[in-house]
C-alpha cells in the first residue's frame, strides 16, 4: 500500500490484513486505531506516519531523511519480519513521551536521524544500530544488541544483551547484568556490575561487581572499585580508588592508585603515585608509594617508598625507602639506594 507523493492526509481506522509493505512517499498517513497495520509488515516512511492516539506494531521500519514518525505518547513496536533483514530509517521519530520498542528477532533496525521523542527506547531482541548521525535519549537493553556510533543523550541501561559503543557519545551507561563493549567514542559515566570492556574513553567508571577491563588504547578518567575487578592495560588519567575489589595494572599508565581495601596488583606498566592500606604487589614501576598499614610486596621498581605502618618486602629496586614504623625486609641483595629509619 502506498500513499500519494503529495501533501495530503490519509487516515486508516480499521484493521487491515494485507501482508505487503506500506509506503508513505509524501503527505501524512494517520493511524486512528491499534492494529491498523499488520504486525509483520514492512513500513517505509519518506513522508509522515502519525500514530495519533494509538499503539502500533509493525514488522520493519525504513525511510530516508525526509521521513517523520510521530508517536505522540504511544508505543511503536518493531517486531521484525523473521527474515534476518536490515532496514535503515534516517528520518526523525518525534513526540512527547512515547516508546520505541525493538523486538525484531534476527532483524536489524538502523537509525540515522536525530530523534526527539522523549519516552525512551527498549530493545528486547534483535539488533538496534545507530549511525554516527543518529541520536536517542534513554535506552533500555533487555536482550539482543544495541550498537551505537551516534549520540545517546540519556542513560543506556543494560539489563541483558550486548551494547557496543563504536563512536559518538553516551551520557551514561548502567551495565547491570549484560555486556558493554566500548571500542570507540566517549561514555561520560559507566556504572558497571557485569562485564564491561573499554578501548575508547570513559570519563568516570564506578565498578560494584563483575569485570571492567580497560584495554590498551583505552582511557579512563577516574575509577572507583567497591567490588568485582578492574584491570587496566590502558591509561587512567586521574584517580583509581579501590574500596574492596581486585585491581590489576597490566600495562599502560595510572596517575594515582589508592588501595584502601581489597587487592592491587601491578604486573607491568606504571603508577605515578600510590597509597596502600590493604594488600598490594608491584612488578612494574611505581613513582611514589605511601603506606600506613597493610602489606606490600615489591619485585619491580619504586622511586620513593614512605612507610609508616604495615609490612613491606622488596626483591626489586627502591630508590629511597623512608620507614617510620613499618616492618620492612630487603631480600635477595636487591638495590635500595637510600634508607631512612625512624619517626616521621
Amino acid at each position: 500500500m502506498g500513499t500519494p507523493t503529495a501533501t495530503g492526509t490519509l487516515t486508516l481506522t480499521n484493521v487491515n490484513t494485507y501482508m505487503g509493505p506500506t509506503t508513505v512517499d509524501g503527505g501524512t498517513l494517520r493511524l486512528a486505531n491499534a492494529n491498523t497495520l499488520v504486525d509483520t509488515g514492512a513500513v517505509i516512511v519518506n513522508g509522515t506516519l502519525d500514530l495519533m492516539t494509538t499503539d502500533e506494531t509493525i514488522g520493519s521500519l525504513a525511510g530516508n531523511g525526509s521521513g517523520i514518525v510521530s508517536i505522540n505518547g504511544n508505543t511503536l513496536t518493531v517486531a521484525g519480519t523473521g527474515a534476518g533483514t536490515t532496514t535503515d530509517f534516517d528520518g526523525v521519530i518525534q513526540g512527547a513521551g512515547g516508546q520505541l520498542v525493538v523486538n525484531n528477532g534476527p532483524d536489524t533496525l538502523r537509525l540515522g536521524g536525530v530523534n526527539t521523542f522523549t519516552g525512551g527506547t527498549t530493545v528486547n531482541g534483535g539488533t538496534l544500530a545507530m549511525s554516527a548521525t543518529g541520536s536517542l535519549g534513554d535506552v533500555t537493553l533487555n536482550g539482543g544488541a544495541f550498537n551505537s556510533a551516534g549520540t545517546v543523550t540519556g542513560t543506556a541501561t543494560i539489563a541483558g544483551g550486548i551494547m557496543t559503543v563504536t563512536g559518538g557519545t553516551v551520557v551514561a551507561a548502567n551495565n547491570d547484568s549484560g555486556v558493554l563493549n566500548i571500542t570507540g567514542g566517549t561514555v561520560s559515566t559507566v556504572n558497571s556490575a557485569a562485564t564491561t570492556s573499554n578501548a575508547g574513553t570513559v570519563t568516570t567508571a564506578v565498578v560494584t561487581a563483575g569485570t571492567f577491563t580497560n584495554n590498551g588504547g583505552g582511557s579512563v578518567g577516574t575509577a572507583t572499585v567497591s567490588g568485582g575487578s578492574f584491570a587496566t592495560s590502558g591509561s587512567v588519567t586521574g584517580s583509581l580508588t579501590n574500596n574492596g575489589g581486585a585491581v590489576s595494572v597490566t600495562g599502560g599508565a595510572v596517575a594515582s592508585l589508592s588501595n584502601n581495601s581489597g587487592t592491587a596488583t601491578i604486573t607491568s606498566g606504571s603508577v605515578s603515585s600510590m597509597s596502600n592500606s590493604a594488600t598490594a604487589s608491584n612488578s612494574g614501576l611505581v613513582g611514589e608509594l605511601t603506606q600506613g598499614s597493610g602489606t606490600f610486596t615489591n619485585a619491580g621498581n619504586i622511586s620513593t617508598a614512605n612507610l609508616s605502618g604495615g609490612s613491606f618486602t622488596t626483591t626489586g629496586t627502591v630508590g629511597s625507602l623512608n620507614n617510620a614504623g613499618a616492618t620492612s625486609e630487603i631480600q635477595g641483595g636487591q638495590s635500595v639506594r637510600r634508607v631512612t629509619q625512624g619517626a616521621a
